[in-house]
């Protein structure tokens, strides 16, 4: 089992003194919330999610104020145990900026919570409402070899689902998360049972289907378990002794893991989602130090193994791009030399074009984060750093707080699995516009640019002058022509 997973490895570890911090919070003065989500962004077990959760309550009870993480109401109606996951999933929710308080229906009250406009859930008024549910909810027959019966069976279980969201959204008119299920890792027929209607493993991938594919209509949104079940292993997330002895849904050493997935969907429907990715260059998107060994001798090749890893990381960064985030690079390093092998290096994927910001100099990298957030007209909430240097890593971290800063391993050949991991870029809709957001930005960071250049936009009618001065720019030109 991947300790990437279980100890959520992308942050960084809890600091030694963590029972001092945490008791500094409850005695100092002014706003805390910034201080909170730092001490929240450490990779904590679960008794010191559970110490937050509970230092934050009282905080709450003394009054004092948790700005500037947003508040978020949260319901939750499950078939298992989920008293235990609840101050896990407050203090994951801090994590991703957001103040979380949970409503928790009584264990097998699910139903009687949803249908009831008068419950303690419904007269809540939750934001949203997460419905907790595993397989075990759902009245699903295994028949094995028998469409019609297959079919029955799935339609019953989706109309569970649909009940329980409509009660909710009658009662409360909250937005429901619906979660994928997890299989059991048993099989009937081995392999066989993928394909065969009237299995479970065939069951539930056809609801799963469904779900993945009615979630988001009328609002609502998507949690994918059975994909994070699937990534630490399907024997590993299902507990038959847990199960068994406590009805919980899945492992508990998987809580810390679950409840940071869904810190980063409320985070998303709060706006919390990050925006821009920096890249360190050196050793992060290539490997060697591009100074010293120029663009010949820097790794980024098919056939090398470091080579290949590195442009494992430049493809991901690619994809990010394609749906909406923006690329940045910050490098301690001469500009001209920086931007060779963009310009020169026939392995190289990511151009020039594709960074709206490129900070290549020998200021700090928390001076130059800085800077391309000025450019971009964004906050350093917004923005994730990938550095390999960890140096680097914590000064930007004591800096900017605000900037994720992901650790990385040593190996570059996880680079690009431990950032997909943290996942900094959590979307629950995506649309045309989404794809058209990095050229947005790159015109915005295009025009201040050009307003630095021209002196301003008293100087003249900018509107006007932006199509007649940028193609000049490209093209090199110093000044921009002289408008009448």
């Amino acid at each position: 089992m991947s300790a990437l997973y279980t100890h959520l490895q992308w942050l960084p570890p809890a600091p030694e003194d963590f029972s001092a911090r945490l008791k500094a919070l409850e005695s100092s003065d002014g706003l805390l919330g910034g201080r909170i989500q730092e001490l929240a962004s450490h990779s904590l077990d679960l008794n010191q999610l559970t110490r937050l959760s509970r230092a934050v309550q009282r905080l709450r009870e003394a009054g004092r104020s948790l700005h500037p993480l947003v508040p978020f109401r949260l319901g939750i109606l499950g078939n298992s145990t989920t008293e235990m996951m609840v101050p896990a999933l407050v203090a994951s929710a801090i994590r991703h900026g957001v103040d979380l308080e949970v409503i928790s229906s009584p264990y097998g009250q699910a139903a009687q919570e949803a249908f009831n406009p008068h419950s303690t859930l419904n007269s809540s008024k939750p934001d949203a409402v997460l419905l907790a549910l595993d397989y075990r909810a759902l009245p699903m027959k295994v028949s094995l070899a028998d469409a019609a019966s297959a079919e029955a069976s799935v339609q019953d279980g989706l109309g569970c689902l649909q009940a329980l969201r409509d009660g909710v959204q009658n009662g409360s008119q909250a937005v429901c998360i619906f979660q994928t299920m997890a299989p059991p890792p048993e099989t009937l027929l081995g392999s066989l049972d993928r394909s065969l209607p009237g299995t479970l493993r065939n069951l539930i991938d056809e609801v799963n289907r469904r779900i993945a594919a009615d979630a988001l209509k009328g609002g609502n949104v998507l949690l994918d378990v059975a994909a994070l079940a699937e990534t630490v292993g399907l024997a590993n997330w299902h507990s038959p002794s847990q199960w068994n002895i406590a009805r919980f849904a899945f492992a508990d050493e998987f809580i810390p893991l679950y409840a940071d997935h869904v810190g980063r969907i409320l985070g998303s429907i709060r706006g919390k989602s990050r925006k821009v990715l920096v890249l360190d260059l050196d050793n992060t998107i290539w490997g060697g130090v591009i100074g010293d060994a120029g663009v010949e001798g820097i790794q980024l090749a098919q056939g090398d193994a470091v080579g290949e890893a590195h442009l494992t990381l430049q493809r991901m960064a690619l994809e990010l791009r394609e749906r909406g985030i923006l690329l940045a690079i910050s490098s301690r390093n001469t500009d001209e030399v920086a931007r060779e092998p963009f310009q020169k290096h026939p392995e190289m994927l990511l151009k020039l074009n594709h960074i709206t910001v490129f900070q290549a100099n020998w200021d700090d990298k928390a001076t130059n984060i800085q800077a391309i957030a000025g450019h971009l007209d964004l906050g350093l909430d917004s923005i994730v750093l990938l550095d390999d240097n960890p140096v680097e890593r914590g000064l930007v971290r004591q800096l900017l707080p605000q900037v994720a800063v992901p650790e990385l391993p040593d190996d570059p050949a996880l680079f690009a699995r431990t950032l997909a991991a943290a996942g900094y870029f959590e979307a629950i809709a995506f649309a045309g516009e989404d794809l058209k957001r990095a050229g947005f930005y790159e015109e915005n960071a295009r025009r201040a640019e050009l307003n630095a250049q021209v002196g301003g936009v008293d100087a003249y009618p900018l509107a006007d002058a932006v199509d007649q001065v940028i193609p000049l720019l490209e093209a090199d030109a110093l000044m921009p022509p002289k408008l009448s």
